[in-house]
């Protein structure tokens, strides 16, 4: 009896073990990364944008480039998701899992106005900026002998009701602003079954997690754009800290499963808790050069996701210390190119982009870092009415080791299908 007792709590206690490591890293993490484009044009074109937006996506790249909007207009977009992550436990054991799905990707509009100076227009609606939607299933033998095999899922995102402003102070200058309420939300599980125990009266260990997460926040955005003539302009923005709270509830059970049928539950407790957080300072800078023909645009982007902190609770708190061996500075950046093709019937726009995106976080290694190539096409259907569509194909590979097994490895390709409608009036 004290012989299975002591199983019971070491298959309790090496379940957690795997369950943390397969995470990796902090709970924060999710809120620092898995970022989605904003605005069609901009996702097509690497996400270069912060000195090339043209309509509701200004007010997330630079809110400045809203002052030369001088159309007014209403988009939307859909967005599928399709992704494949394939994963071994030291070498071998490859397992792939599928994911997908479909959301609202924006819904926006801009009210153009005239100034003394020159245009000013407002931008209002909501976009989608971060996707949680995940699903990875891992399968080997532990350094005990014992057979895992787990499958971790998450859903959600989230997305941001916003407000932005840009205005030309001068011919030259524009200045712009946003305000963002965040809303969203990531549903997580993590189902582990461990088999292979000596113990005759013990056949399986089943651990299960179940994190829901409800987010709510505020951040905002300022802006400053310069175009010394019509075919050039540079840009620059600042996304000041995102102060979020996170509504957490954790459901947690372990149980064994006995050779008599009988199941025996070691652990059933459910947790509730109210957690903030802020993230950092975003820093970005762009160029764009531009013609009745083609539009080429870069840009670079930097964070130190090292100032990420918790403000409650108390035992979360005491976890910053810790944030700067968990978390990097990264410096991303993007390029995109635009060609028009000048039909009268139906004009049509190519787009093609790359986008360098790091991941910010250190306790992990980082086989291949996560990159994204983009590319869309975009049709006038008459001087009011634009059909797009945008693709992207990102794909990154990390690893890491555990108390329990020594090199876990997960690779992961995505590809997001964007399709969006604009009116112009």
């Amino acid at each position: 009896m004290k012989r299975s007792i002591l199983l019971m709590i070491c298959a309790t206690l090496i379940s957690l073990a795997f369950a943390s490591g397969s995470e990796s890293i902090a709970q924060e993490i999710i809120y620092a990364d898995n970022f989605v484009g904003v605005g069609m044009r901009a996702i097509a074109m690497g996400g270069a944008h912060i000195a090339l937006a043209q309509d509701y996506s200004a007010a997330y790249y630079n809110p400045a480039l809203l002052g030369f909007v001088y159309r007014n207009e209403l988009s939307g977009i859909i967005s599928v998701l399709n992704g494949k992550s394939s994963t071994t436990i030291d070498g071998t054991n490859e397992r792939t899992s599928e994911f997908t799905s479909v959301k609202l990707g924006a819904l926006g509009g801009v009210l153009a106005l005239k100034a003394k100076r020159g245009g000013v227009a407002l931008a209002a609606g909501f976009y989608r900026f971060q996707s949680f939607d995940h699903s990875a299933e891992f399968y080997g033998t532990r350094n005990d002998g014992n057979t895992i095999d787990a499958l971790e899922t998450s859903d959600g995102g989230l997305g941001s009701l916003f407000f932005g402003v840009g205005g030309q102070v001068s011919e030259l200058v524009s200045m712009g602003a946003t305000i963002e309420a965040i809303s969203g939300a990531n549903n997580y599980t993590w189902d582990t079954y461990i088999s292979g125990f000596e113990d005759s009266t013990i056949t399986d260990s089943i651990f299960s997690d179940a994190i829901t997460d409800d987010v709510s926040g505020v951040t905002g955005r300022f802006g400053i754009a310069i175009t010394p003539n019509k075919y050039f302009a540079w840009g620059a923005s600042i996304k000041f800290p995102s102060v979020l709270t996170i509504n957490q509830e954790w459901i947690q059970n372990t149980t064994l499963e006995k050779t008599d049928g009988s199941d025996d539950i070691i652990e059933d407790y459910q947790f509730e808790d109210d957690i903030n957080i802020t993230t950092p300072f975003r820093f970005g800078t762009g160029i764009a050069f531009k013609s009745p023909i083609i539009d080429i645009a870069t840009d670079m982007l930097f964070s130190d996701w090292r100032q990420t902190r918790y403000h409650n609770p108390a035992y979360l708190v005491d976890e910053n210390v810790l944030i700067p061996d968990s978390y990097r500075a990264v410096l991303s950046f993007g390029a995109g190119i635009e060609f028009t093709i000048p039909i009268k019937i139906l004009p049509t726009k190519i787009r093609a982009g790359y986008r360098y995106d790091p991941l910010p976080y250190k306790p992990i290694t980082i086989d291949k870092e996560r990159q994204a190539f983009t590319g869309g096409l975009a049709f006038l259907v008459d001087k009011n009415f634009l059909l797009e569509c945008s693709a992207v194909y990102t794909n990154w590979q990390k690893s890491y080791s555990t108390e329990m097994v020594n090199d876990i490895s997960e690779n992961y390709k995505i590809t997001d299908i964007h399709l969006g409608m604009t009116y112009r009036f």
